[in-house]
This record gives C-alpha cells, sequence and structure tokens, in this order.
C-alpha cells in the first residue's frame, strides 16, 4: 500500500525539481557565455547593503560613491524597498560585478515565483493545467528575461504568486487566516515592486461587489501594514513616505514627484537650475514635430505637469493602450502568435467551466491597463504584469486539446504538445539572447570602470551617458559621477556660468564629450592620456 503522505508531497516535489530546472535553463545564456548581457540596476541596493541608507544621489543629482552616500546622500524616491534590502542581502556572497551569480541568483529568486504559480493554478484546476502553464509561462520570453534581469521584478513577481497560492489553497477551510497572508504577501510584492499597486482597484471592486467588507478590511490592512515597513524611518523625520509614486497622493510630498525627472530633462542641472527655460523651449518644440514624437512628448509633458486636460489624457491613453496589443504576438514578448493556437480553445473552454473566474482575471487585466496608461501614462510595455493570464488561457487550452482525441492517452498528447511550444519558445529566446549579446556594452563598461578606479579619491567626473551606464560605472568604480549633457556645458560656455557651475558640482574629470579627445581616453581596459581638443582643453582648465 502506498504512503498517503508519498502520495500528497510527490507532486510539490517534482514541482520544486522542475523549477530549479527552469532556473538552470534561464541561467545558460549567461553560463555558456561567461557573463550577462547587461549590468542590473543595483546601485542602491550597494549603498543599502554599505551604509544602511536607501540613497545614491545628493541635491545636485550627483551619483555618490559610497563614503559621501552617509554624508550627502538624499533618500532615494525609488520604488523597490523590499528589492533592494534582498539584493544588499545576497551581496554579502555575490560580488557586485559578478554577472553570472547575479542571474543565477534571480533566476533562483523567480523559480520559487513559479512554484508558488503552480500550486495556484493546480488548486484551481488539474495537475495537467498546472503543468502546462507552469511550463509556457517559465519559457514565455517576457518571463524569460525577467528570470535573468535581477531587479525588482523578481521578488515582486513571486510574492505575489505566493499571495495566490495562500488564498486559493487556505481560503475553503480558513478565510480569514487567508486573506490575512494573501494580504501580508501582497503587501510584500508591492513593496518589492510598485506597480502591481494598479492591482488594488480592481481587488477594491472584488470585496464590495461580493460584500465582504470585513475581508477586505484585513486583505488590505495586512498589505499595506508590509508595504509601509521601508518608509517609517522617512515618515517619522521628513512626515511623508520617500516614494516617487505615493508622492502623487501623499499630502507635503509633492517635491518628490518628479524624481525620475531624467525621462524629460537631460540632466540633473537642468533640472534642479534651468528648469523654466528648458520648459519653454520644450514646449515650443513639440507643436513643430511629427504626429508619433508629439504625441510620446505631450505624453511627458502631462507627466510632469507642463500639459492637463481630460481629453488630451483620454488621447493620449488610447493611443498608448493600442500599443500594448502587439506584445501578444510578438516573439520577442509572448513568444510569437502560434500560442492563439490553444488560447483561444483555452479561453472558449474556460469560459464554459468558469466564467467568473474569466470574467474576473479579464476585469483584472482592463482595470490594470487602464491604470497603466490612461492614469500613469507609462509608454513602455507592461506585457510581464498580465502575461501570466495569457499563459493560464494557453495551459489551460493546451490540457484540454489533449483530452478531445481517443487514439492516444491524453498525458501523452499534453507531452508532446508541451515539447512542441517550449522548443518554439525556446527558438524565440535564442533569438532574443543572441540579440541582447550582440548589443551588449558589458565590455565597454567595465573597461570604463577599471580606469575610472585609478582616479584619485574624490575624483568626480563629468560624463554624458545613459543615466542606468553611469548608474553601473559608478557601481564599478565607486566613483563619484554627475551627468552633463554636451549641450548643457555648451550653453554654459557660452553665458559665462560654466566655471562656477563645475566649480559647485566638484568636477574633477571629464569624459569622452562627443567622441572629441577627453582628459581620460578609454580605448580598451587601459586609461590613456592623449592631447584633448580645444573644447576639452577649456574643460579641462575649468575644472583644474
Amino acid at each position: 500500500m502506498k504512503n498517503p503522505l508519498h502520495l500528497c508531497l510527490r507532486q510539490p516535489l517534482l514541482a520544486l525539481l522542475a523549477c530549479a530546472a527552469l532556473a538552470l535553463v534561464w541561467s545558460l545564456p549567461a553560463l555558456i557565455m561567461g557573463d550577462g548581457f547587461g549590468f542590473f540596476p543595483h546601485m542602491e541596493a550597494r549603498n543599502l547593503a554599505v551604509s544602511g541608507l536607501f540613497s545614491f544621489t545628493d541635491t545636485l543629482g550627483r551619483t555618490l560613491s559610497t563614503d559621501l552616500v552617509s554624508t550627502i546622500g538624499v533618500p532615494s524616491a525609488a520604488d523597490g524597498r523590499l528589492s533592494r534590502v534582498l539584493i544588499a542581502w545576497l551581496s554579502q556572497g555575490i560580488v557586485w560585478g559578478d554577472l553570472v551569480s547575479w542571474t543565477i541568483a534571480g533566476s533562483a529568486v523567480l523559480a520559487i515565483g513559479m512554484f508558488f504559480w503552480w500550486a495556484t493554478v493546480l488548486k484551481l484546476f488539474n495537475k495537467r493545467t498546472a503543468w502546462t502553464t507552469l511550463i509556457i509561462t517559465a519559457l514565455m520570453p517576457v518571463y524569460f528575461r525577467e528570470a535573468v534581469w535581477f531587479d525588482n521584478y523578481n521578488l515582486a513577481l513571486t510574492c505575489l504568486s505566493a499571495s495566490a497560492a495562500a488564498f486559493v489553497w487556505l481560503k475553503d477551510k480558513r478565510p480569514m487566516v487567508a486573506l490575512l497572508v494573501a494580504g501580508l504577501l501582497f503587501g510584500a510584492s508591492i513593496s518589492a515592486k510598485d506597480v502591481f499597486l494598479i492591482m488594488i482597484p480592481w481587488l477594491g471592486v472584488t470585496f464590495l461587489w461580493k460584500r465582504q467588507w470585513k475581508g477586505g478590511a484585513v486583505f488590505f490592512i495586512a498589505a499595506l501594514a508590509v508595504y509601509m515597513v521601508p518608509y517609517l524611518s522617512d515618515i517619522s523625520t521628513l512626515g511623508y513616505p520617500v516614494n516617487q509614486n505615493i508622492a502623487r497622493v501623499w499630502p507635503g510630498a509633492e517635491a518628490i514627484a518628479n524624481e525620475t525627472y531624467l525621462h524629460l530633462y537631460p540632466d540633473p542641472y537642468t533640472y534642479y537650475f534651468d528648469r523654466a527655460a528648458f520648459d519653454e523651449q520644450f514646449i515650443a518644440a513639440v507643436e513643430t514635430k511629427p504626429l508619433s514624437d508629439r504625441m510620446r512628448d505631450e505624453k511627458v509633458m502631462m507627466s510632469y505637469g507642463l500639459a492637463d486636460g481630460i481629453f488630451r489624457r483620454v488621447r493620449l491613453g488610447t493611443w498608448l493602450i493600442a500599443n500594448d496589443i502587439p506584445p501578444f504576438f510578438q516573439r520577442q514578448a509572448s513568444g510569437g502568435a502560434f500560442l492563439w493556437i490553444f488560447a483561444i480553445p483555452g479561453f472558449i473552454a474556460l469560459w464554459r467551466r468558469d466564467k467568473k473566474l474569466v470574467l474576473w482575471l479579464l476585469g483584472l487585466v482592463f482595470s490594470m491597463y487602464i491604470a497603466i496608461r490612461f492614469v500613469l501614462l507609462y509608454e513602455r510595455s507592461h506585457f510581464m504584469n498580465i502575461a501570466w493570464v495569457y499563459a493560464l488561457f494557453v495551459g489551460y487550452g493546451i490540457a484540454e486539446v489533449s483530452t478531445m482525441q481517443r487514439q492516444m492517452r491524453a498525458s501523452v498528447v499534453t507531452a508532446l504538445l508541451v515539447a512542441v511550444c517550449a522548443l518554439q519558445l525556446l527558438q524565440a529566446n535564442r533569438y532574443e539572447f543572441a540579440a541582447r549579446y550582440r548589443r551588449s556594452t558589458v565590455a565597454d563598461l567595465r573597461g570604463t570602470a577599471e580606469a575610472l578606479k585609478s582616479l584619485p579619491e574624490g575624483s568626480v567626473i563629468a560624463l554624458e551617458a545613459h543615466p542606468s551606464d553611469i548608474e553601473t560605472l559608478a557601481l564599478l568604480s565607486n566613483k563619484t559621477i554627475t551627468l552633463f549633457r554636451e549641450e548643457t556645458l555648451l550653453k554654459l560656455q557660452g553665458s559665462g556660468k560654466l566655471a562656477n557651475v563645475l566649480t559647485e558640482y566638484g568636477v574633477t574629470h571629464a569624459l569622452d564629450y562627443d567622441m572629441r579627445t577627453p582628459a581620460i581616453n578609454i580605448s580598451s581596459d587601459e586609461s590613456v592620456s592623449a592631447p584633448p581638443s580645444a573644447f576639452t582643453k577649456w574643460l579641462i582648465h575649468l575644472v583644474r
């Protein structure tokens, strides 16, 4: 007679092994290449590990070295503090520049989330649907990329799936306990990544529709308690949590609402000291641009308070939400249109089985898109927020199609269909990772960082680069770096303010402006000196 405990644990143990195997599959590109395709946004986590502070810039917008963070650093308004805590803790055993180890760590975190996702689907449906959905979700390019790109999403998705699993497994016998545990885990999810705050309206509607006042209160109070823990120190000292998203609704926090200012303004100096002139010039230039560029600029203007109007918001939101359709068919996001072969029958079969669940899922998806596009006016793809719903329809479709024929066992048909889909998804991922590695700037950034390390202690480098590259260079070199666009420097030079501004920012070195021969010319892993151009001579004269 078989041991009941063995039978009970068999499927979960197999799922844990499968998720561990998925983590290995996700890590294969980095293991094979011996490196990652990009550096992760871990600057704030590094500073948290060293100084215990959520900070990486000062009041001038300079990206600080660790010795300055504790003295002149200002609290960071970025979200995802719980993710920062996890990454800072992991840094005790992983070097910041070791991209392979960080890739494995990120994959392991999301693999735990995939186990909870499997458990959720298992409870709602059956083993066949749980396994097919797990494989489809894990190999879908959007989640393959999230697994190996260790940022806030890894922990947020894991806590979100754990919240769902806790609810569906506990709700029948202990409904209040289910809501409490689910609320705590949902709070951890939004603390790891603010983006899942957009689920709250639909969850609120659900509680109101079912008249579960007490249950809703338990869930949301538990979630809020966990979410606010990393901000208790801010509230006690400043009166508000330092979070750019909460600042939109928290009284007195308006000053930090635009901490993502580099989406609009070219550099920190322009934002802090020349904002009015830039705003005027930017608004005047918008009307002369092509329609697509004008729509994009109007979106940015509304996000930063340079424009308003309900009709403009509706027009922009409609334009933005139209761009959410392609990811469902794109190879780089969903894996390709072929999955619709199973998504459509999966949707139909699930609709026949449980209309309420389908309507709830569709309501969640639409409410999230409305919040993202019409309220927040975010432009970049947020397919990863809802792709799990699409993967569920695909997985359910495969499971249903497998049972329709009579000539082969359903399990064999399921395995064959999953294998075909998995191979197609792996092929899509292969193309995407090949493209990412071709575009990789990892070697260049490592070489530049090594050169910056050779500069004297206390150096402040003026650099024109993407903000994420500046954070990476500051992370690897532990130098203070400030972003100055060349047009800003030329404007300051023309107005006679350049020397004073560079002195105020403490700039000691300038690096690579418009491919002119810089004060530090980095062509490989070494730093070499070369005769500077006329512009750089003038700049060097001022900073020295």
